[in-house]
């Protein structure tokens, strides 16, 4: 079990994140009313700071977050600088990616960070150690655009990342196929039954992948990306029709 703010993930329902993007404060609050609109329907809230225009003035970020803290009344929120290489907008480089990110776990104003896995490794475990020390929950993640790996592959990418201290551990690749799309079901399905501590989050991409956004807990992933208008990765449902499709599957008999 982990515990991402009032968001517990348990395996026992699938839980709802909606990514909240914007250039500034105005295009922010904007995507935080539409947010408030459906708070029902949603349990995580990811703060894509990737296309937010104030990431080189620590105190407007720090600004933006406690604003956004309080803007969406208890809703947990995850902090997520998603580079170029991983799909995202961020150009920065690995030691603005790292600062940044110390940032943000030094500042306490958010209920997860995401990781990207792709950096290096001991830079990452100092964040790692200082988000323990902070108790504050770590998102690793990796994102390939371009297919997905062999099964044996994920599996030593998920070791790794649990070896590393991830609580959460993202797997979000590209399907080509339906058979990539049940390799990464598989190899996540292995993992939760391996890393019962951990919680696991596997999306395929694509419109191929849809599956594993609607379907994924049952193989062992716990939070879905759902959008709200503007989709923040290939393959998203609208929040709507993921809540109705939840409902069918995960609701009373």
């Amino acid at each position: 079990m982990v515990r991402i703010g009032r968001c517990v993930l348990n395996g026992e329902k699938t839980r709802v994140a909606l990514s909240l993007m914007g250039k500034d404060q105005e295009d922010l609050d904007q995507g935080l009313d539409r947010i408030l609109e459906v708070r029902d329907q949603v349990d995580l809230v990811e703060f894509r700071a990737d296309f937010f225009g104030g990431l080189e003035d620590p105190g407007a970020l720090e600004a933006t977050l406690c604003h956004m803290g309080k803007g969406l009344e208890g809703l947990p929120l995850i902090f997520s600088l998603r580079s170029q290489e991983e799909g995202g907008l961020f150009t920065g480089g690995q030691e603005a990616y790292l600062a940044l990110n110390r940032q943000v776990i030094e500042g306490g104003l958010v209920q997860a960070v995401d990781l990207e896995y792709r950096w290096d490794k001991k830079a990452l475990g100092d964040l790692v150690a200082l988000a323990k020390k902070r108790d504050l929950p770590l998102i690793l993640s990796t994102h390939n655009f371009l297919g997905t790996p062999e099964k044996e592959v994920i599996r030593r990418q998920i070791q790794a990342m649990v070896d590393l201290g991830g609580q959460v551990i993202k797997l979000a690749y590209h399907a080509r196929t339906p058979r990539e799309v049940l390799t990464l079901m598989e190899g996540v399905l292995e993992a939760k039954e391996a890393y019962k501590d951990r919680a696991f989050i596997a999306i395929s991409m694509g419109e191929l992948g849809r599956i594993s956004r609607l379907a994924g807990q049952t193989f062992g992933s716990e939070v879905t990306f759902a959008k709200l208008g503007r989709a923040s990765g290939p393959g998203q449902v609208d929040l709507g029709q993921v809540r109705q499709v939840l409902d069918l599957l995960e609701g009373e008999a």
